[in-house]
């Protein structure tokens, strides 16, 4: 059971053309519904609902207002939470998992915090989409893993690294994540291996949480 909502909430609001989303009808359907489910037991997503609307596909997500982006809070140096609150979450993107269902791009700019907890939002119904007369993936290169940066759908791997990447960019570290000269997003590759998001969380955060 997802936790109540003891403040006041908004609807964050996206609509798509029919002809933006690029992928088959049945790939679509199965994956707008299976967030929605996966929206009604799992706290990191928020409520989502998707429904046609004069032929366009409109997403709603309920989220709890005030609710700042990971990244905005970073820019301006605002206290980060406990532990707890990034284990909670790493726990949640691991069920996001089991239930089958990708983000796709998991990043500081599309994790938000509530005061209470963080959301994962910006769940787009379809991977390949058209913008600007072009078809194009619809991540964040930076957040997937080098080796799915060639225009194969983004794994589960890809959530996992974004997510050690955001927790290196809120200047989490210790001796056992430091690169020692290897490229960046080289090590993260090899570090999170099969590693679950909340093995990753533990071991960044866990041990260097004293800042």
């Amino acid at each position: 059971m997802k936790r109540a909502f003891s403040s006041d909430v908004d609807w964050i609001v996206k609509r798509y053309e029919a002809d933006s989303l690029i992928d088959d009808c049945a790939t679509i359907n199965h994956r707008i519904r299976a967030i929605e489910s996966a929206s009604m037991q799992i706290d990191a997503i928020p409520e989502t609902h998707f429904r046609t609307e004069n032929g366009v596909l409109v997403q709603e997500q309920r989220i709890v207002s005030p609710c700042t982006t990971v990244s905005a809070m970073n820019r301006r140096k605002e206290a980060l939470p406990g532990l707890d609150t990034f284990a909670a979450f790493a726990r949640d993107i691991d069920r996001i998992h089991e239930v089958g269902l990708v983000h796709w791009d998991l990043k500081p700019a599309n994790i938000c915090f509530d005061g209470d907890s963080f959301l994962l939002i910006d769940w787009e119904p379809s991977l390949v989409q058209r913008r600007d007369g072009r078809m194009t993936l619809v991540v964040t290169p930076a957040y997937i893993t080098p080796s799915e940066r060639g225009g194969a759908r983004p794994t589960s791997r890809s959530d996992r690294f974004g997510w050690c990447k955001t927790l290196l960019r809120l200047g989490f570290t210790n001796r056992s994540v430091e690169t020692f000269g290897v490229r960046e997003d080289e090590w993260i590759e090899n570090y999170i291996g099969e590693k679950a998001s909340l093995e990753i969380t533990r071991s960044v955060v866990g041990k260097s949480y004293c800042r």
